[in-house]
């Protein structure tokens, strides 16, 4: 499976420069989310943990992030 699968990506954002921007902001919100999970884990927040790595798993998907929304999904499930 493809980390990130442009092709697909390009089909849902239509152009370039709407899939670039949408990347970006993706890095630009999620760039602490490794960091908010590591602080949920250690608090033992279980419904944090589940908010955060829905909102990942969302995002990467509508982005084409095909590993890290299989990823996500597995870490939310085992949540």
């Amino acid at each position: 499976m493809l980390f990130i699968d442009v092709e697909h990506g390009l089909k849902q954002w239509r152009t370039v420069d709407a899939y670039q921007k949408n990347l970006r902001l993706f890095l630009q919100q999620h760039e602490l989310d490794a960091k908010l999970i590591e602080t949920q884990l250690a608090n033992k927040d279980v419904s944090a943990l589940i908010a955060i790595v829905h909102k990942l798993r969302g995002a990467a998907g509508a982005l084409s992030l095909m590993k890290l929304s299989q990823f996500s999904q597995h870490i939310e499930e085992q949540l």
